[in-house]
């Protein structure tokens, strides 16, 4: 949920408004019985995530099989393992005018690039003979 709004708020056409008088609290799960979740875990939270990452991030989803809790996912599902997308393509032609992920990562350039998040060099070293990522 948090990478389906998150993303969905900001290339759709949402903002955020500062809010003088307003609080804003979090609360922390130390383990004890008071601050425990009172939910239980259903569904594959790595096939929600994928979801979210193809509804909204364009292009750059291609990039989802480089990262191990992805990668082999398609060769062991299909093509489309995270499943139906039919109700983002219904919310995105409700919302109208959503943005491509590109304009995000432009928007949000000083954030990402130049407060140096992303590193401005990037290299993915395979050994050789195994093809496997170098660690």
């Amino acid at each position: 949920e948090n990478i389906d709004q998150g993303v969905r708020m900001w290339v759709c056409g949402g903002e955020i408004v500062a809010a003088p008088t307003s609080y804003v609290a979090h609360m922390w799960r130390t383990g004890d019985s008071k601050t425990s979740a009172h939910y239980r875990h259903v569904g594959d939270t790595m096939k929600n995530r994928a979801r979210a990452i193809h509804a909204w991030f364009g292009e750059f989803a291609q990039k989802l099989n480089d990262f191990p809790g992805f990668a082999g996912r398609e060769q062991r599902g299909g093509e489309r393992w995270y499943g139906d997308m039919s109700t983002f393509d219904k919310v995105k032609q409700r919302l109208q005018g959503c943005r491509p992920f590109a304009w995000y990562l432009r928007r949000f350039k000083t954030v990402y690039e130049d407060a140096g998040i992303i590193p401005p060099d990037i290299f993915m070293l395979k050994e050789e003979s195994s093809g496997l990522c170098i660690r």
